[in-house]
């Protein structure tokens, strides 16, 4: 598949980095690691600006983040009332778990789009829990500009040597997936602490409040 996408990109330059990617955000088997250094590459020799390589990575991430947006919204919402209709109990559980998205909706899509096998399947996610297309492009835009340039940029700086991306991108996948889950866990926790400390204060306040009036 490498030396296949390196081929067409090569050949077919622009048209080819939009569609491949687009493909990837679609959530296609293409992998970043692969397209988006190979794109940074491709510009660093002098064929493309490498800001329009860049700002056309982030819109064919766009494009194949809504694809993937569409399938679940208009495709997973109506099988998932089937199965709530069906199973009542397992519906209750995709209720609770459709809430607990909508919460942090815009902070989890934005966030998915820097962390490895999360990053595409979270738009089918965002489809199903119908959350606002303006917020999902917004939070989507954000993340995937950063994490396409990292990759495009690295992919540029390194030049021929770009496969080293996809080299050290494998080994640490993982660990990246695992510091970005631990991440969200103490931002949740944090930001918990912070509301019952704020309720807390309120809480006092009216006590206070109601002390002097009597």
């Amino acid at each position: 598949m490498t030396e296949y996408i390196t081929n067409v990109i090569e050949n077919y330059g622009l048209i080819a980095i939009f569609l491949v990617i687009a493909l990837e955000y679609a959530c296609f088997p293409v992998p970043s690691e692969l397209v988006l250094p190979l794109s940074g590459a491709v510009a660093a020799q002098g064929k493309f600006n490498f800001l329009a390589v860049y700002l056309l990575s982030i819109l064919a991430g766009l494009v194949g983040s809504y694809i993937c947006y569409a399938i679940g919204r208009y495709g997973g919402v109506p099988l998932l009332r089937k199965i709530e209709a069906r199973f009542p109990k397992f519906g209750g559980g995709i209720l609770i778990a459709k809430e607990k998205f909508e919460k942090y909706s815009t902070l989890s899509v934005g966030l998915c789009r820097v962390v490895p096998l999360c990053r595409t399947y979270i738009s089918f996610v965002a489809g199903l829990a119908q959350q606002n297309i303006a917020l999902f492009s917004a939070a989507s835009a954000v993340g995937i500009g950063v994490w396409n340039a990292i990759l495009v940029g690295l992919g540029y700086l390194l030049s021929a040597n770009w496969q080293i991306v996809m080299v050290y991108y494998n080994k640490y996948k993982v660990f990246m997936l695992l510091g970005a889950v631990l991440a969200v866990a103490a931002y949740i926790l944090l930001k918990r602490y912070l509301d019952r400390r704020e309720e807390q204060a309120l809480a006092r306040a009216r006590q206070a409040e109601e002390g002097k009036r009597e």
